[in-house]
């Protein structure tokens, strides 16, 4: 009987034991493989039934092949694993970590490289691994230099021989090697593969096409836990660096080392996307198409089959798959859950006109109820003290979205955070940039009352002068007012006010490390209701999450400017054009040597016909570089512009991307606008080489098309104009398309910047097209008249009212240039009191 007893429990402990699986480190342990600590350490492995070994690095294993034989069931790896699929291993990507490689060139700035091309001759320190170093080859055969051109050492992966000379130049990790060339204050130049285009992935997770077959649920459950473990190391990166010290610092790194290492990461991590983990298929197609260039590949491929493909809202999981016996009898016998909401707090959930609920909450619980397959009634609350009140008394079971403290925890259970929101600061316009809540204490901050983050605030930031109001939109309205300097709050709810109801002067200035955690929270006298919505919530994934943040957000950020690419960017090109102008004088002088040989040869009468025939080749020169000067200062204005927009849309880009959960059209309309000026200035410089040039074509266009297009390449310049076009459906022209956008262009921005400089209230632009003899576009504006001796000047180059930061004084004169010279027009201009007209006649 007793070895009965012993064989069941045996028996069942079998049953319900968590499978053993492994996954194999591409290096030895650092930050870069923090979120599968966190995974493991933190019970996110466990919570999906899995118990995992982590094994880090070993010099003389192969980690592919250990996959492909079962050895171990996961891995990591360097962009190599792309490589080794093409080249016939049978694996499946799961996730990229990183979307940029940290790894790149350093030499020191006392070595005297200032280029590329200055590293021939030079000793390199470089892996032996070629494939490993395929980014790096790429970026230097972009510029005609090879391993080569080098002597090429064996790697010593310590940073002291560099510093020590015996290398001019290494490979590194930027988040690593360079942390300690800085803490010794060494000046030092990066080569980054990513500045020349060649942007591959990094920590690579994958497995074999057999572990997937036969144990997809297995591979998800994995890769859910641990991007899970990955955003909670990035979002709590303090506590993760002291979990690497204890446990898994076998490089013996200092806290600072791995901090600044963490900060690193998570940059590269979240850089193009908001999805962690994220492989994009065309991305691996450009990888595919690197290496195959360089020769490298022998095989292709299907790419849908070799990236795996995460669940999505079509394919959730059934109550059956995620829960046991015991819960699904449970809610069989429950038949309603009960939940109280935020009656007042969008775009996470209120109740509209009609008493319905609403907002972010509300599409997620329409997932829970359909997962669950029961019915989950909501109890109308008239405030969120009441809602509380509320889940105290046992009127309701849960409540949709609440923040776990202490006081609560008196009453109620909580699931993990399935939104997970950065806390950031509102202000008033002039304020500068705010990072940190030691910066406002003692300043009055709103926060709503109730809120969760008044007690953490309080207990953490003591000097906090925390003024409660009743809702976002309340606050806002006080920082407009002046009655309080800020308002604390996640950036959905405050770009959702900002989108729904404008206040003016208003914008985030400050994002704070704290974040909004928000879960479920569950009666603390149902442990099984708990643990139902824990899985329902795990359930979920994480595209799914971000879908349901969709249209939410619209904000007006602070951050620092880097001008630096788009300086070097324009200035690379300007460069050029004078080595192109170096190049036509020293012609022209060999021409005029030349010249002045051959008229040695010729008859003493011939010498005067001579001279004269050299004063006209040096008049034409001279007119010829005047007007390649003329070009080089049009072009100047004419990116001056779209180079500031292109500017902002990084910006926004940059922000975006720090917090993962902000929808991705956010950042496609940025990077179509700045394609739009891109393309722009593209033709900027093919129309002005065109300028000088006979072969010009005309085309048959619509003016009307056209003038939108004009229109859309500045429609945020033109947000707070009032635009009327007056014209017919459409008016069929033949002229040149590119130089009348340019024309076009000049004179709008002309008037918003009228605009800008009078202050005018309720600006507006009338633009009139008619077409009968002659082709007229009106471009009228109400900015006011301009002074006599303004209007004779108007058109002379070089002449601006604006502050010469600000403009060149080429703008107007260009446009008439173009428009009498080039398409043998007519730019005519008047002024009275009411505003400014423009007529082009064609």
């Amino acid at each position: 009987m007793l070895k009965n007893i012993l064989l069941l429990i045996l028996l069942t402990t079998n049953i319900f034991a968590n499978d053993k699986v492994s996954l194999q480190l591409q290096w030895k342990h650092q930050f870069e493989f923090a979120g599968f600590y966190i995974a493991k350490e933190k019970g996110f492995y466990k919570e999906v039934g899995l118990d995992v070994e982590l094994k880090e690095f070993d010099f003389t294993r192969n980690i592919i092949d250990d996959v492909c034989k079962g050895e171990v069931t996961f891995g990591t790896s360097y962009p190599s694993s792309i490589l080794e699929k093409f080249n016939g291993k049978d694996i499946v990507l799961l996730s990229a970590i990183l979307q940029l490689s940290p790894h790149i060139l350093v030499s020191l700035k006392s070595s005297g490289i200032k280029s590329i091309e200055d590293f021939k001759n030079k000793k390199i320190m470089i892996e032996d691994n070629a494939i490993l170093t395929t980014t790096i080859k790429s970026m230097l055969r972009s510029h005609y230099v090879s391993f080569k051109d080098m002597e090429k050492l064996k790697h010593t992966f310590d940073i002291d021989d560099l510093i020590d000379g015996n290398v001019d130049i290494i490979t590194a990790f930027s988040s690593n090697e360079l942390y300690a060339l800085n803490k010794k204050g060494i000046k030092y130049d990066t080569w980054d593969p990513k500045d020349y285009g060649f942007d591959f992935y990094d920590v690579i997770l994958f497995t074999s096409t057999n572990e997937l077959k036969n144990n997809p649920q297995r591979v998800d459950n994995f890769r859910k836990a641990s991007l899970k473990g990955w955003e909670y190391a990035f979002n709590n990166i303090d506590e993760t660096v002291d979990l690497i010290l204890e446990k898994y610092n076998t490089q013996n790194r200092t806290k600072e080392a791995l901090t600044y290492e963490a900060n690193r990461l998570k940059k590269l991590a979240y850089s193009n996307t908001k999805e962690l983990g994220n492989i994009d298929q065309n991305k691996i197609q450009r990888i595919y198409d690197m290496y195959n260039l360089m020769g490298l590949i022998k095989n292709r491929i299907e790419f849908d089959k070799f990236i795996y493909k995460p669940k999505t809202i079509n394919d959730l999981s059934s109550r059956n798959n995620i829960l046991t016996e015991k819960e699904i009898s449970y809610l069989d016998k429950k038949q309603n859950i009960t939940m109280c909401i935020d009656p007042d707090w969008m775009p996470f959930e209120k109740f509209d006109k009609n008493g319905k609920h609403i907002g972010i909450s509300k599409d997620y619980f329409e997932i829970f109820e359909k997962k669950l397959d029961i019915p989950i009634t909501v109890i109308k609350t008239k405030s969120w003290t009441e809602t509380l009140e509320f889940a105290k008394n046992r009127r309701c079971d849960i409540i949709s979205l609440a923040m776990k403290t202490d006081i609560r925890k008196q009453y109620m259970n909580f699931t993990e955070p399935y939104i997970s929101i950065p806390l950031v600061l509102a202000t008033k316009d002039d304020i500068p940039f705010i990072d940190n809540f030691q910066d406002i204490n003692n300043k009055k901050v709103g926060l709503v009352q109730g809120y969760a983050l008044i007690e953490v605030l309080k207990k953490k930031y003591p000097n906090l002068n925390i003024i409660e109001v009743k809702n976002t939109q309340d606050g806002l309205h006080k920082v407009a007012d002046g009655k309080i300097f800020g308002f604390i709050g996640n950036v959905a709810d405050i770009g959702y006010v900002f989108k729904t109801n404008y206040i003016a002067n208003l914008k985030i200035t400050g994002k704070f490390t704290e974040r909004w955690e928000l879960g479920i929270a569950v009666r603390n006298d149902d442990l099984i209701l708990l643990n139902i919505f824990q899985k329902a919530i795990q359930d979920i994934p994480n595209k799914v999450k971000q879908n349901i943040f969709n249209n939410y957000m619209a904000i007006k950020y602070e951050k620092g400017i880097d001008y630096t690419l788009l300086w070097k960017t324009s200035f690379g090109f300007i460069f050029s054009l004078f080595i192109l102008i170096f190049f036509l004088i020293r012609q022209n002088r060999l021409q005029k040597e030349i010249e002045h040989l051959n008229t040695n040869l010729e008859l003493k009468i011939k010498e005067e016909v001579e001279k004269n025939r050299k004063k006209d080749a040096l008049m034409f020169k001279q007119s010829k570089l005047a007007s390649m000067g003329e070009m080089l200062g049009n072009i100047a204005h004419q990116w001056r512009q779209p180079l500031n927009r292109i500017n902002l849309s990084l910006e926004v880009i940059d922000t975006v991307v720090e917090d993962p959960i902000i929808d991705k059209q956010i950042i496609q309309k940025k990077i179509q606008n700045a394609q739009k000026n891109l393309k722009y200035m593209s033709n900027t410089i093919e129309d002005f080489t065109n300028f000088f040039h006979p072969n010009k074509h005309m085309v048959e266009i619509d003016i009307v098309e056209i003038m939108n297009k004009s229109i859309e390449l500045i429609e945020t310049r033109l947000s707070n104009i009032e635009l009327n076009i007056s014209s017919l459906d459409k008016v069929i022209y033949k002229t040149y398309e590119n130089e009348l956008i340019q024309v076009l262009l000049i004179v709008l921005n002309n008037a918003i910047d009228n605009f800008d400089i009078k202050n005018t209230i309720n600006p507006k632009i009338d633009i009139i097209i008619t077409l009968k003899d002659n082709l007229t576009i009106e471009i009228v504006d109400n900015g006011g008249g301009v002074p006599k001796d303004v209007i004779l000047k108007i058109f002379e180059p070089y002449f601006t009212t604006k502050f010469k930061s600000e403009g060149t004084g080429l703008g107007l004169y260009m446009a008439k240039m173009i428009v009498e010279d080039s398409m043998k027009g007519k730019l005519e201009f008047a002024s009275n009191s009411y505003g400014v007209t423009f007529k082009i006649i064609l």
